[in-house]
């Protein structure tokens, strides 16, 4: 089994420190994981090899899968299940891997433009191989549906996995996916959602109660309502998509936003003195205030975004990093905007 980090390839690395109480292309796309056959598998035309003998192929429609997978496929299902949502990301990707080598072959391919990944179908050992791989990266979502919740029970409390309990022959998790995740990240919670094409499915309390412990999302109806929609928004460890996707986004913008800048000839080097610095303090400022406009940020009680940056200076910076030309001066926090997923309200009657 390969090592479950996988390093980036960046010149511009973005640390977040999680405190307590402290546009949007391809942030809702779809992997999805599928094994090989274990004898006469031939990979997808156009496919990218992996080193293990897997594959990975990008597909912009329905019809794009169709042409490698047969409708009656367990891929097919998955991708369908996303690109039926009417708010679906722009393309879904496939990995195919040999069997015992998930991690090594998505290993190749995890930095790819995707955010969320399923399993066309559930197998307890290639869930916790994968679990340990996206917890130890913190950068994208596993998504795992299963028939019994307590399947999960083994994976522990897992920031990066989302467990779905639902029956196996309607793909919720991809459903789920197309459905919200590429919305503007940090305008939407992930409870309350409706799926197209997925059944809502009866609980008693006891059972929903259970669930909701044990951090798995159900689609259900509640009392007096006939539309479906999701019960929570959280993953197994109880913390929310939201929360940790808003934290991807600026991760990502900011990451991509500072290389940008190093790599415009037009404006030339960023100078390592107060306008270089200004510079990259600035970018950050823009990215949170982008983040506090989305909902990703909380608004104060002075209405505007709770978030902050301190950017030393060059005569802060150690001799060492000035001449290895590094800049490790920088730091920003926020706080989360969260959102209200219960509502209690009092009366009075009066006789």
């Amino acid at each position: 089994m390969a090592t479950t980090l996988v390093p980036q390839i960046a010149d511009v690395v973005i640390n977040i420190q999680e405190i307590i109480p402290v546009p949007n292309v391809g942030y809702g796309n779809l992997l999805i994981m599928t094994e090989q056959a274990a004898t006469g598998y031939t990979a997808p035309t156009g496919a990218i090899a992996s080193v293990t003998g897997g594959n990975y192929k990008e597909y912009t429609s329905l019809d794009e899968v169709a042409t490698d997978y047969d409708e009656s496929s367990a891929p097919y299902a998955k991708a369908k299940g996303y690109f039926d949502q009417t708010e679906h990301g722009n393309y879904l990707m496939i990995v195919s891997y040999p069997t015992g080598k998930a991690s090594d072959t998505l290993a190749d391919f995890f930095w790819n433009g995707w955010y969320f990944a399923v399993l066309d179908k559930f197998d307890a050992n290639t869930a916790t191989e994968l679990t340990n791989m996206f917890e130890t990266n913190a950068g994208k979502f596993l998504l795992l549906q299963v028939e019994d919740y307590t399947t999960l029970a083994t994976l522990g409390s897992q920031n990066y996995t989302i467990g779905l309990q639902h029956p196996a022959n309607e793909p919720l998790d991809a459903g789920l996916v197309g459905a919200v995740a590429s919305l503007t990240v940090g305008s939407q919670t992930w409870k309350f959602k409706n799926v197209a094409g997925i059944t809502p499915q009866q609980y008693n309390n006891t059972q929903f109660t259970a669930m909701k412990k044990a951090h798995v999302i159900v689609y259900f109806t509640t009392t007096g309502s006939s539309v479906g929609e999701t019960s929570e928004g959280f993953t197994l460890s109880g913390e929310y998509i939201d929360n940790l996707h808003g934290e991807i986004w600026v991760k990502v913008e900011m990451r991509n936003r500072i290389q940008a800048r190093l790599q415009d000839p037009k404006s030339g080097k960023v100078s390592y003195d107060k306008v270089g610095i200004d510079t990259l303090e600035q970018i950050v400022r823009d990215v949170l205030n982008d983040a506090w406009n989305n909902g990703i940020i909380l608004t104060g009680a002075d209405g505007k975004g709770a978030y902050d940056t301190d950017f030393s200076t060059r005569e802060q910076q150690s001799q060492t990093d000035i001449l290895a030309r590094a800049y490790n001066g920088g730091t920003f926090s926020y706080t989360r905007s969260g959102a209200i997923h219960n509502v209690t309200i009092n009366g009075s009657v009066m006789n």
